[in-house]
């Protein structure tokens, strides 16, 4: 996450994706790590990939406007 801002800050912003960075995190770093793609995703793109609902719920609480697609 460091090296997006290091990147994102010279260049135009590009999309940020991510698959289960969460996986393993505790509640209360999840919510930090969600308060930061909130703020990356004013400059940019952030797409989180997961199959754990509670990180959807999560997300949601933390992220105003926060938007989750469900596939499948």
């Amino acid at each position: 996450l460091a090296g997006y801002y290091e990147f994102a800050q010279f260049r135009p912003a590009v999309p940020f994706i991510a698959d289960d960075i969460m996986e393993t995190f505790d509640h209360v770093r999840s919510e930090e790590v969600f308060r930061l793609f909130g703020e990356m995703a004013s400059a940019g793109q952030v797409i989180y990939l997961t199959h754990h609902q509670h990180l959807c719920e999560i997300a949601k609480t933390v992220v105003p406007g926060v938007a989750v697609h469900e596939l499948g």
